[in-house]
């Protein structure tokens, strides 16, 4: 298989290596950003990491800064997360500090809380370091900083391929995947979030690995699409997933679309939305109606909104976040041609809910951005959207929206037992509210009420 992306990357330029060493940047522990050239005696990291360094060193056991921290600042990245590999045990190191949180202790993994930071520390994966460096997926996360020589274990050419923005596999990459094929979809997500080049040998073993991923966990397999998702510039990794072949095994109801992946453009669409999960999700399970188009569908979508319900309910997304999706799914294709009066608007954001009508008309507009629609059908949305949000920035008028009569209040005014009548007039009272949200009064809805009961009753009885 041919890595159509082996030469390039995402996006963005290639930094160029100072001095014969990749330069580092820590703004992750500095208040200005310091460019380090080949001398790691200037990594410092934060208080909370040196001081665990410290306790398991006096302890007599080994112990190195690996993992994200180590390869963000080596790539020019701030650090964030910060990981300790050691030769101690989770008991041992759970002895030495108040604050320990068994996170992993089966895989001998446990979280020291220690002055408000949270620092990941494992036991090595073998007896040595080396050892461990050996077992890990990519060459960017096998190196150790040696905090008593002020070195990088690096015995993989991890900072090499930094230099060269290139994700590369530990040793034989397709024995990498085999191990866990989940690695092949966080191969997917580091390329797209670091903006590296996939290795050739790494991109036809990630290929290779699409079947095994029917032996992952769905909730892990969830993890790492979702994860895709809210990277910077998911596009990429989404076409990637399409040519590793990866995406048919993880969503085969998006690789079932007609003319897929050519017509592909609810790709284009996720990476047009703000970053939450809800709304990319969304984007991206547009695909599943085989014959959907922006341009012709207008109105509730109700067939789209439970095919990627099924979806969601197959990858094991958290009921509150699937049900925000299929809601917006739902009712995104709202007409794009004006006028809104702000009774149908308010109407809409009854229905709809005031977080699900915003989502709605953000990802009507990316659907419509993705398929070069005119741009007055995109200017009308804009208007619409700034609309809404004047409404929703109205705390007093949103909750003006919901009738002050109850249903049994109704019974009582006009003489009803229970029964689909009241619903209607119900209905009917609701309507009259969201045009004319001054009739939100006791008093005026009742005499509305009684005013009305006539052309309701008659209404009833056709």
């Amino acid at each position: 298989m041919e890595a159509p992306f082996s030469a390039g990357s995402p996006g963005g330029d290639v930094r160029v290596a100072v001095g014969g060493e990749f330069p580092w940047f820590c703004e992750a522990f500095k208040g200005t950003q310091e460019i380090l050239t080949g001398n790691e005696s200037f990594l410092e990291p934060p208080a909370q990491v040196q001081e665990v360094l410290s306790r398991l060193a006096r302890a007599g056991h080994e112990a190195f800064i690996v993992g994200g921290a180590l390869r963000d600042l080596i790539l020019g990245r701030p650090a964030q997360d910060w990981d300790v590999a050691t030769s101690a045990s989770p008991s041992q190191v759970s002895a030495l500090f108040p604050r320990v949180i068994p996170t992993g202790a089966r895989h001998g993994t446990v979280t020291v809380r220690l002055g408000g930071q949270s620092i990941e520390v494992t036991s090595f994966r073998g007896r040595t370091i080396l050892e461990d460096l050996s077992h890990r997926d990519f060459t960017l996360d096998a190196m150790a900083y040696d905090p008593r020589s002020s070195s990088i274990l690096d015995p993989y050419r991890g900072k090499l391929d930094a230099r060269q923005r290139l994700l590369r596999a530990v040793g034989e990459a397709s024995q990498r995947m085999a191990e866990d094929p989940l690695r092949a979809l966080r191969g997917v997500r580091l390329a797209a979030e670091l903006n590296l080049r996939l290795d050739e040998e790494l991109f036809c073993a990630i290929g290779e690995a699409a079947p095994w991923l029917r032996r992952v966990a769905t909730e892990r397999i969830r993890q790492e699409l979702e994860r895709i998702l809210l990277v910077q510039n998911p596009l990429w990794a989404l076409k990637l997933l399409v040519e590793s072949g990866l995406m048919k095994e993880i969503l085969p109801a998006l690789a079932q679309a007609e003319d897929f992946p050519h017509s592909s453009w609810f790709f284009e669409t996720v990476g047009l939305l703000p970053g939450r999960a809800s709304l990319r999700w969304a984007a991206l399970l547009l695909g599943v109606e085989r014959d959907f188009s922006p341009l012709l569908r207008e109105g509730p979508q109700e067939s789209l909104a439970q095919r990627a319900g099924e979806v969601l309910l197959r990858l094991r997304v958290s009921r509150r976040q699937a049900e925000q999706t299929v809601r917006t799914l739902y009712h995104h294709a709202i007409s794009y041609n004006l006028p809104w009066d702000e009774a149908k608007l308010r109407s809409f954001i009854f229905q709809a809910g005031p977080q699900v009508a915003q989502d709605a008309i953000l990802l009507r507009k990316a659907t419509l951005q993705a398929v070069e629609a005119p741009r007055e059908a995109l200017c009308n949305l804009e208007e619409l959207l700034g609309k809404l949000l004047f409404i929703l920035s109205n705390s007093e008028a949103l909750s003006k929206m919901r009738p002050v009569l109850t249903g049994r209040e109704v019974m009582d005014i006009l003489g009803l037992s229970p029964g689909p009548k009241v619903g209607e007039i119900l209905a009917q009272m609701q309507q009259a509210v969201l045009s004319e949200p001054q009739l939100n009064q006791k008093r005026t809805l009742m005499e509305w009420l009684l005013e009305k009961r006539g052309g309701l009753q008659d209404a009833d009885s056709k």
